[in-house]
């Protein structure tokens, strides 16, 4: 016996040749691995590979080539089943030819066989597995440098790390693919990144930039120059993006166009015969009639789609089916299927690391078990649902602005519907927690980027020891499922008639667990483990709330200062009171979101007309806002309102309500905040002021923004404004017109401690790109911008303009207050004044005289300071002559009505 030692390109092989007298070993980066035996007779010569016996053919073919042969017909075997869908029989044919290719040293055949591997892990949801293959083919593909291959395993790799919600390492992998694609000229596949780039904006709720980027992808597609094989690829690209637009067309609610889409990529699949991509938009149209409640179209469509995956091996489409089953159930109120769906579709969404489907089902079974009048347990799902949410929140900041997460409203929908749900039981902290994380995901949704969390929001919402329990005990019959389920799919994927008896008795004994894990989601709320831990729950939320949680609330806020939390409910006002002096308090108000609305809409038509008479509708408001809580104020001798105000409520300064006798401003101090746990409300130090003051007070400048031309004009009175500020603090720095300018003024903000902008802005509901701050030669900066400045030192920004904090032309939600606020404080600098209205530019130089000579005196605050020049205005103290404001015999008038003086709120510190 003769043995020789091969070395291989990819390690050592030992080969073991019987009755051969000599053998050369020839390898080639082009070739195979061949055997030459001369002096071989046919029929003879046996050789040992990899602990096998092979005989060489009678044509003197070498062992090694007849396996290459053999892997080679093994990885066909698998793409043929990949291509119909049908993933196990896939992944068994790719690890057979991988063994295979590994044993003769075939590194190409390993690549690409790895590579189709991992593309299998990622369509069964296997995300964490794909991730590891994609990273090994990667390495591979470099080190050969095969950069054809490594664009595909980059793209394909990027789609796993959206789903697992890693964002700004999905852009970068489909750019780095682009890149490449134009450098190799493969102009054919532009398309493909293209559409996986649209599926990344889509994920961060861009909707719009998502549209865009899939039309982009299919006019590529369209126009390419290919030859004949790549018309294929072609056509299952256009099914692709045909899908992906349809699926942002149904986030848009523009169901009709998605209908569409779908129909068409629908007949595409069906035509290259795509199983796999036909489920999924069988699926899609069966959740689409769900949502224009037509359940009687959308369950056999969802049923078929769930199905169909099942038998493909998918079970990520299985879950997506599942959950829209569970939905539709719902819908007809069918609980008990409904249950069922939405457990095996969460049980699938976990085990595969899918943390966005993840959270969208915990809300769903939330919403189940609150309309079954299971409030404590809905609680606890929509409880993990958030603190899913807040750990993508944790894993994005590091995304461009731009490009970070805005989740649906949907997402702050269940923050709402959970703090709904904890008030009604009284769990008032709780739910100031969740009004907190409710502020931090709205901002989010308006300026479509991660928002940084504060050390109390960025761990989420607090899970009680008891409600642990329960999650522990369903987190246990999740895993069983999960485990099980793994181990039975891979079983299964064996047909019947070619398993071993040991294999088929598993497949038996599995099928029985899993019935009995099902038996015991079923009946998971009267198990008697489950009933005494919700009975043990009720008792530790009906004890006395936790002293180190009212210390902590009462360390953040002055003795006569009180927190006012407003939720608006569709049935409801729910007001939240927190003071140094009393428990949590609740305060529910009977008005809905509807007539409260109208109210607010009433007031602020007042409130910008200064002929109007707007005590009667402040005095509605007041009666729903203030006079609930006037026991809680007395007792907390109150002179500091801190206000976190909720939905349209923002539209309406708090000083502007009337309590027949007098306005709040009148009473209170104001102080307006994000969230109260994003701000430090510790009163700070008095300093020196330094003031950088601007103003633009001549010329005319057009402005594009959203569509239409905004035209601006010079602010008369602000260069009045600011020699008014100028003589009350003699080191201020002056720029007026041209000199103030976003050049000369961004470099020395942080230099001065006061900056004051007595210029236009605009600050719209709909696109923070679209809202912006105007300088004295037609410069802008938007409010994207305004969160990159640099102002720790800076205590106060007062925006002294025509219109700030609210657009002219829409009524929203005030995200873009919230938003103003935070991006303030984004800064560092500690507070910021500005206007909910087009306030006049006479009045407010008048205000402003009278902020800023109270502010000078260093006792007062910068809310007491704001609190007295309103009521300098409002006592008809200060009286100004205005060219359009003289009465009949030209004589000056007062500014008592609050057009002129309530307009202005400050956000932040200002105590």
């Amino acid at each position: 016996m003769n043995r020789y030692t091969v070395m291989a390109q990819w390690g050592f092989k030992s080969l073991q040749i019987l009755g051969a007298t000599s053998v050369i070993l020839l390898m080639s980066e082009v070739e195979p691995l061949r055997i030459l035996s001369p002096s071989t007779t046919p029929g003879k010569n046996v050789g040992f590979f990899e602990g096998r016996a092979w005989a060489l053919d009678p044509v003197g073919q070498s062992l090694v080539e007849q396996r290459q042969k053999e892997a080679d017909e093994l990885y066909e075997s698998g793409t043929a089943f990949d291509d119909r869908g049908e993933l196990n029989s896939a992944l068994e044919a790719y690890q057979e030819a991988l063994t295979v290719y590994r044993a003769i040293g075939d590194s190409r055949g390993e690549l690409r066989t790895l590579y189709r591997v991992g593309t299998a892990y990622h369509q069964q949801g296997n995300y964490e597995q794909a991730i590891k293959i994609y990273d090994q083919v990667l390495a591979i593909s470099r080190e050969l440098n095969n950069p054809n291959l490594e664009w595909r395993v980059l793209t394909a790799k990027g789609l796993v790390l959206n789903l697992l919600g890693k964002y700004d390492d999905a852009i970068e992998c489909h750019q780095n693919a682009l890149s490449i694609i134009r450098e190799l000229s493969l102009l054919q596949y532009e398309p493909v990144i293209f559409d996986n780039l649209g599926l990344v904006y889509f994920y961060l709720g861009e909707y719009e930039e998502a549209v865009q980027l899939y039309q982009q992808g299919l006019e590529l597609n369209r126009t390419a120059q290919v030859t004949s094989e790549d018309k294929a690829l072609l056509r299952r690209n256009q099914g692709s993006l045909l899908h992906d637009l349809g699926l942002a067309y149904l986030r848009m609610e523009r169901y009709d166009d998605a209908i569409q889409r779908y129909e068409q990529a629908l007949a595409i699949y069906r035509e290259i015969g795509n199983q796999s991509k036909e489920a999924a938009a069988v699926s899609g149209l069966g959740y689409i009639y769900y949502k224009l409640k037509q359940p009687e179209r959308a369950l056999p469509l969802l049923e078929r789609a769930a199905s169909m995956s099942q038998e493909l091996g998918d079970l990520e489409g299985v879950a997506y089916a599942l959950d829209s089953i569970g939905s539709v159930n719902f819908q007809l109120g069918k609980f008990d299927e409904a249950w069922t769906a939405y457990r095996r579709a969460l049980t699938i969404f976990i085990g595969n690391g899918n943390r966005q489907e993840e959270r969208s089902v915990l809300s769903n079974i939330g919403d189940l078990l609150a309309q079954q009048n299971q409030p404590q347990l809905a609680i606890l799902f929509y409880k993990r649902s958030i603190n899913v949410t807040e750990a993508i929140r944790r894993d994005i900041v590091g995304l461009p602005p731009e490009q970070q997460q805005s989740y649906t409203n949907t997402v702050a929908d269940t923050y709402r519907r959970l703090a709904d749900l904890l008030l009604q039981q009284n769990r008032i902290l709780e739910a100031q927690q969740v009004l907190d994380l409710l502020k931090v995901q709205e901002i989010q949704d308006y300026l479509r980027r991660g928002v940084r969390s504060s050390e109390q929001t960025a761990q989420g919402v607090d899970i009680l020891p008891a409600e642990r329990q329960i999650s522990e005990q369903y987190d246990e019959l999740i895993q069983g499922a999960i485990e099980l389920g793994k181990e039975l799919t891979e079983l299964e994927g064996t047909p019947a008639e070619q398993r071993t008896p040991e294999q088929q008795q598993r497949v038996e004994e599995l099928r029985g667990r899993q019935s009995q894990i099902n038996l015991a989601f079923q009946d998971f709320l009267e198990q008697p483990e489950i009933v005494a831990a919700i009975e043990a729950l009720e008792v530790q939320i009906s004890q006395e709330i936790d002293p180190s949680a009212i210390r902590s609330i009462r360390s953040s806020i002055q003795q006569d200062a009180v927190l006012l939390y407003p939720l608006v409910l569709d049935d409801r006002l729910e007001l939240v009171v927190l003071s140094p002096h009393t428990p949590p308090l609740r305060y529910p108000v009977p008005v809905g979101r509807l007539e409260l609305n109208r109210a607010i809409s009433a007031l602020l038509s007042d409130l910008k007309d200064p002929n109007s008479d707007p005590k009667p509708n402040a005095q509605r408001l007041y009666n729903w806002l203030i006079k609930p809580i006037e026991s809680t104020l007395a007792q907390s001798n109150t002179k500091t309102i801190i206000y976190a105000p909720d939905g349209q409520l923002r539209y309406i300064p708090l000083a502007a309500l009337h309590d027949g006798n007098q306005w709040i401003a009148e009473r209170f101090q104001v102080n307006y905040v994000t969230a109260v746990s994003l701000f430090n409300l510790n009163s700070q130090p008095r300093t020196q002021p330094r003031v950088l003051a601007g103003a633009f007070s001549e010329g005319r400048y057009s402005i594009p923004r959203g569509g239409t031309v905004l035209r601006f004009s010079g602010l008369p009175y602000a260069k009045p404004e600011l020699e008014t500020i100028a003589r009350l603090y003699p080191n201020t720095r002056q720029l007026i017109d041209r000199a103030f300018t976003r050049a000369a003024i961004e470099p020395i903000l942080n230099d001065y401690n006061i900056v004051h902008l007595a210029t236009h802005a605009m600050f719209t509901t709909g696109s923070p790109e679209d809202s912006f701050i105007l300088f004295g030669d037609g410069s802008t900066i938007t409010m994207r911008d305004v969160s990159s400045l640099t102002l720790d030192n800076v205590d106060l920004v007062v925006l002294s303009s025509c219109q700030t904090a609210v657009s002219a032309t829409q009524l929203g939600d005030g995200k873009e207050i919230l938003g103003f606020g935070y991006q303030i404080q984004a800064t560092e600098a500690r507070a910021a004044i500005a206007s909910l209205w087009a306030v006049d530019d006479g009045g407010t130089e008048a205000l402003m005289s009278r902020f800023y000579t109270a502010l000078r005196s260093g006792n007062s605050s910068k809310t007491a300071a704001l609190q007295q020049a309103q009521i300098a205005l409002i006592q008809g103290a200060t009286r100004t002559r205005l060219e359009h404001l003289v009465d009949s015999e030209n004589q000056p008038v007062t500014l008592e009505h609050p057009y002129y003086w309530a307009s202005f709120i400050l956000i932040g510190n200002g105590l």
